[in-house]
């Protein structure tokens, strides 16, 4: 029994040790358990959080472009029905008869006041099939611009400007043909294609100027008599507008580096950034390619190299490129008329070294451009909250930790040393010796009971010692058996003694001071 406690006592701990043990692992362990739920709650807070805010901001790009494009829809409609109901005729002209240059005066006051309400639209025009006559008004910043391609008396075009400032005034001038023939452009090529209100791809305007690097989007309506296509009417608006909108309302993320940009999947299915924060990034300039003698590309004259949109594979944004890799091949594929995405859609994905989240909603409704509105950002712009307070967490559970930690040693020190202390008084006690010594108390009501019926012990013992001798005693538990009945024959040499005078003595002494002298004899 004793060789077997000998080889176990190499696995005991020491109470305190044990105690302080159990206590931060047990602190160590739910600490844990919290922060990782914590952890795991916030980031799907965040995630969630984040959609909801993408959702909102993608819906509002979306209700901001349709604002726009139903301005020149529905503008582009209303011109038509006035057309047809002859209401843009100069006065004498038979309603039956086609529309020529004499009634350009007509349309262009007409197109003027609905400029002044729509500052947002950037042209208006209509172009006459037979003749190629063309009026168009041109939204500048501090003025409108009426542009009138008429045939003179020699059938030959000349070009007719008035410029309408905003303080009333108005400049007139005459200027030469520059060859710019109104049914060669790809919006009225588009339109007598589609042989309806359609959205050809999105261009760089040719301005009144003979300059430009102003993308735009046009609403081209063509207009029939008896199957026969009399005009196109377009109502245009700059896609640089879109852009300031992005830029100056719309934010994606804290950081600063999130952007909003919207994609036009195009005729020919390749794809283009039509709006971009930075409306700079756009366009670019190439030597084009005229596709053949009907549609000119060209957007300024006398130039070699012209103003374009640049190609989605070449747009100057890295981030851009790669989230364009993650779209889905159906965005590309699949027919227009099939309707694919029109919820918000996210993604994650990566640029360089770090991860963005994305996301793309296809614009909704019918008859409209097949433009999908897109958005960037970092995703440390969503979890660095998170992340944040996770840190902050972490800190104040290192901090719980260090003073539970503290508290534990202390608590547990409170509670073995006493427990020490007994357990030394008891080993003591094995081995009889039963000196007097102040053991203390506690605070704690089982340890406290512990350390008195210790000392009552000791007393008890000390008084059975007055009884029955020490050494036997000792010699009896140093043994570690058991005390029974019997008996062991040895070889004993008995001495025995007599008190002289004894009764004598005992009649003079106290009873206690007999027992004294009893005690100093037989010890």
């Amino acid at each position: 029994m004793l060789e077997l406690n000998s080889k176990n006592k190499k696995w005991q701990l020491r109470f305190r040790v044990t105690l302080t043990t159990i206590f931060l692992s047990l602190l160590a362990l739910s600490s844990l358990a919290i922060g990782f739920t914590s952890f795991l709650f916030g980031r799907q807070n965040a995630s969630d959080l984040s959609s909801q805010i993408i959702e909102q901001t993608s819906n509002r790009i979306d209700l901001r472009i349709r604002a726009l494009l139903d301005v020149a829809r529905s503008h582009s409609e209303i011109n038509e029905k006035l057309i047809n109901g002859g209401q843009l005729r100069a006065s004498g002209t038979r309603h039956n008869e086609p529309l020529t240059s004499e009634d350009f005066p007509v349309i262009s006051d007409y197109f003027l006041e609905v400029m002044k309400v729509h500052k947002e639209l950037a042209y208006l025009s209509l172009a006459i099939e037979a003749t190629g006559e063309y009026c168009m008004l041109e939204q500048k910043h501090e003025s409108i611009t009426s542009r009138r391609y008429i045939r003179n008396t020699d059938n030959q075009i000349e070009i007719h400007d008035y410029e309408y400032n905003n303080n009333g005034d108005i400049k007139y001038k005459v200027s030469e043909y520059n060859n710019y023939d109104p049914r060669k452009r790809p919006w009225y090529v588009a339109a007598k294609k589609a042989g309806r209100q359609t959205w050809p791809d999105s261009f760089v305007f040719w301005g009144t100027d003979s300059v430009s690097t102003t993308p735009g989007k046009t609403c081209a309506t063509p207009i029939y008599t008896d199957g026969e296509l009399q005009y196109v009417l377009t109502a245009d608006f700059e896609l640089r507008d879109l852009s300031k909108f992005l830029k100056n309302q719309i934010r994606v993320g804290d950081s600063g580096r999130g952007r909003p940009f919207i994609i036009e999947r195009r005729s020919d299915d390749t794809m283009r950034v039509v709006a971009y924060p930075q409306a700079e990034l756009l366009t670019e300039l190439i030597k084009p390619v005229e596709r053949n003698e009907e549609e000119v590309t060209t957007v300024v004259p006398g130039q070699e190299m012209q103003p374009t949109l640049v190609p989605i594979q070449r747009f100057p944004d890295p981030v851009v490129q790669a989230f364009i890799k993650r779209l889905p091949k159906s965005l590309t594929t699949l027919p227009r008329s099939f309707s694919t995405e029109d919820q918000v859609v996210s993604f994650s994905f990566r640029a360089g070294a770090e991860t963005f989240i994305g996301s793309y909603q296809r614009l909704r409704g019918s008859n409209y451009p097949d433009w999908i509105t897109c958005m960037v950002m970092p995703k440390s712009d969503v979890l660095g909250s998170v992340q944040r307070n996770n840190l902050v967490n972490l800190i104040i559970g290192f901090s719980a930790f260090v003073i539970t930690s503290l508290m534990c040693i202390l608590l547990s020190t409170r509670i073995s040393s006493p427990l020490h202390t007994v357990a030394i008084e008891n080993e003591r006690i094995g081995t009889f010796d039963l000196t007097a010594k102040t053991i203390g108390r506690s605070r704690i009501t089982e340890v406290d009971q512990l350390l008195v019926a210790t000392e009552a012990m000791k007393k008890s013992l000390r008084s059975f010692a007055k009884y029955v001798p020490t050494e036997l005693v000792r010699e009896l538990v140093s043994s570690q058996n058991e005390a029974r009945l019997g008996g062991q024959k040895a070889t004993l040499t008995v001495y025995f003694s007599d008190i002289q005078d004894f009764t004598s003595i005992s009649e003079k002494l106290a009873a206690e001071d007999l027992v004294d002298h009893l005690e100093d004899y037989l010890t």
